[in-house]
């Protein structure tokens, strides 16, 4: 069961298709959706389609698909456009590869990024078309944290803005010095800039009295602040318990397993790389047949 901070959890005793029919409890096996605005990613049912008897390439398609709630026309489900002499894990790193760079998810990513953010739906193409350009999720998340809309929900004020970014992104709240700290470099400051002293200073062979240097504004934008927080240690622990393995294996991790994942995301400098561990798994792969 998932948690976060100002909400109850729900468990989930029956599903509404669009179709009018009914899921019960039971057919969802033991996996339990949570209700918090915090979490909306909404875990769906294909209504249309039986559950296959085994995974293969159409199954993972399909969990693909149906976990990011939109019809994707491309690739076709199959592994036949893959090398033959590839393992299975790197064709499935392949083809979740290749679904995540397509332009519909993008736009589920942007959505999804909006929702979580802002509870709102995206006002234009600029994240999905920075996203078709190679940026990265983090972009995504600092370029709408730093945006006005972000900052007029927090009021206008720098410390009321750390403290959303630290309770959407953290699912926490910031410690009195954290939040002092940030609020300091948001706010800017003047600061003494330090340079060894050229020779041409010295008078009579000795060098002057202190280190040569200027005094120099510095100040932190909001989107430099959310991007600092995004590649965060914590934030990647985050992601590896409730989008990693909460929300698309269905099960509690270990803390090895959250640290080995969080790991990996600060080497990668992306949590997009975590989601394709998770993915690209045998566990996954395995699960794949089942009603998500």
């Amino acid at each position: 069961m998932l948690q976060c901070p100002g909400c109850s959890n729900v468990d989930v005793t029956e599903v509404r298709c669009a179709n009018g029919k009914v899921i019960r409890e039971q057919t969802l096996g033991e996996f339990r959706l949570n209700a918090c605005r915090d979490y909306p990613f909404k875990r769906t049912f294909d209504c249309r389609l039986d559950p296959p008897s085994s995974m293969n390439c159409d199954t993972l398609y399909n969990t693909l698909r149906r976990i990011e709630r939109f019809e994707n026309s491309t690739p076709d489900g199959t592994c036949s456009s893959y090398p033959p002499d590839f393992g299975l894990e790197s064709i499935r790193e392949l083809f979740v590869r290749d679904f995540g760079a397509q332009h519909a998810t993008h736009q589920r990513e942007a959505e999804a990024m909006y929702s979580w953010l802002l509870d709102a739906s995206p006002p234009d193409n600029t994240i999905v078309q920075n996203l078709d350009a190679g940026y990265s999720l983090e972009w995504a998340g600092s370029y709408i944290m730093g945006g006005s809309q972000f900052f007029a929900e927090a009021s206008n004020n720098n410390g009321t803005f750390v403290s959303h970014v630290y309770q959407a992104v953290l699912l926490r709240d910031p410690a009195q010095w954290e939040r002092d700290a940030a609020v300091e470099e948001l706010n800017g400051y003047w600061r003494w800039v330090y340079q060894p002293c050229p020779p041409e200073c010295f008078e009579g062979g000795e060098p002057p009295p202190g280190d040569c240097g200027w005094w120099e504004w510095y100040q932190k934008s909001r989107d430099e602040f959310a991007w600092q927080i995004l590649a965060s240690h914590e934030f990647h622990q985050v992601v590896a318990n409730t989008l990693g393995y909460a929300m698309q294996l269905r099960r509690a991790p270990t803390a090895t397993e959250v640290e080995n994942l969080s790991y990996y995301m600060d080497s990668t400098s992306s949590a997009l790389e975590g989601a394709v561990v998770v993915l690209r798994s045998a566990e996954f792969y395995q699960k794949s047949p089942q009603p998500w």
